[in-house]
Formats: C-alpha cells, structure tokens, sequence
C-alpha cells in the first residue's frame, strides 16, 4: 500500500481533526474510528470528523470581532450625537422700544392726556413723549397696545377717546404702515424693536 497524505495525518475522531486530502495509489480503509466518507475522485479522498479545533477558534474570532466592530459603531454614534449641539430657540426681546403716529384727514392725534399714560405694565407710552412705546413682555401684538389705550380701533375703523369715529369708506381710508410698508394686517403681528407705526385716516394727505 502506498498513501501521500497532502495536509494533514489521519487522527482519532475525538481529536476533531479534519482531513482535507489523500492521495492514495492503493487504499484500503482501515479502522479509522468516526470518519465519514465525504467525496471520491479518482485516487483522491476527502475524510471529515465533527469539527476542526482550529477552525471553531476562527469563527469564534470573527464573531468576537463583528461584535466589537458593532459596539465601537454605536459608541461612535453616541459621541457623535452627544458632541452636536442641541438647537436653542432664540428669546424673544421683551425689554425694547417701538414708536406711533396717527394722523386723521392729514391732522396727527396728540396723546398729552393722562389718560393714555402707563395704562399696562406689559406695554405703555409716558408723558414725557407719548409717541415712544415701551414693550416690557415679549410677544407684545400692535392690537395689545391699542388695548391698554382709551379708544378702539381693528382694520377699518378707529374710535378715539373723545368718541371721534373713522372708517373707511368710498373716500377715505384706514391704513397702517409700519417702516413706511403699508401692512394692512398690522394689528396682528407683533411689535418688533425700534419699529415705527403710522395710521393715517383721509384722502392720503398728512400734516404735521
């Protein structure tokens, strides 16, 4: 009998050695305890026992590393999402001063009365220059401040303290403009630092 073993020397099946390849001129199987045939060609057979020490230890490797790969993955991302920074709303300015003016047929309206002044401690005008409106509370709307005063007014019409009426009609008109924009929705936004209203009530025609 003549064999070449090309890899490895048959062993007992309780080492878990696997045989890759013999290559046999004349080949009698002999009491090789638990090895299964597994493919013939020619004079060339392959013998295979239950598993290859060397080979549970490489899959046992791959399985640890996968599993580091993964956990170093998620610390990355962790760090990743901990290091960007959080969006922050920008406050709202509730301490700042804005200005109005309102001119009835082209003749603009005096607020000296005491009765205008620090009506709210929210948003107010002062004697010492009723044009001058000072916002203490941020989202402060223009149809807040107008509240705080003794006369009304909404998109059309104004009412004034002394009961005088003004609204539009065919002829005349109520407009707000605010920086010189005219912005008929006026009343509903809120006041923004150093802005400048002005409500004319006419034919357009404005006298100072």
């Amino acid at each position: 009998m003549t064999t070449k073993i090309l890899d490895q020397t048959i062993m007992l099946a309780d080492r878990h050695i696997t045989i890759q390849a013999i290559d046999i001129k004349q080949f009698e199987l002999g009491p090789v305890a638990g090895a299964k045939k597994i493919w013939q060609h020619d004079t060339d057979f392959c013998y295979n026992e239950t598993m290859n020490k060397k080979a549970v230890l490489l899959i046992l490797t791959i399985f640890a590393l996968a599993i580091t790969g993964a956990i170093s993955r998620q610390v990355k991302r962790a760090d990743s999402l901990k290091n960007t920074p959080a969006f922050t709303k920008t406050p709202e300015i509730n301490d700042f001063t804005a200005s109005f003016e309102i001119f009835t047929n082209g003749t603009k309206r005096i607020f000296t009365s005491a009765m205008y002044h620090s009506q709210s401690s929210d948003v107010f005008i002062q004697s010492a220059d009723p044009s001058i409106i000072y916002v203490k509370k941020a989202g402060i709307t223009w149809a807040d401040f107008f509240a705080t005063l003794p006369f009304s007014i909404n998109k059309t019409c104004l009412v004034t303290g002394t009961k005088e009426t003004y609204c539009s009609n065919g002829n005349n008109k109520l407009r707000f403009f605010i920086n010189g924009l005219e912005k008929p929705d006026t009343l509903d936004l809120k006041i923004q630092p150093g802005e400048a209203l002005r409500i004319t009530y006419g034919d357009g025609t404005i006298s100072d």
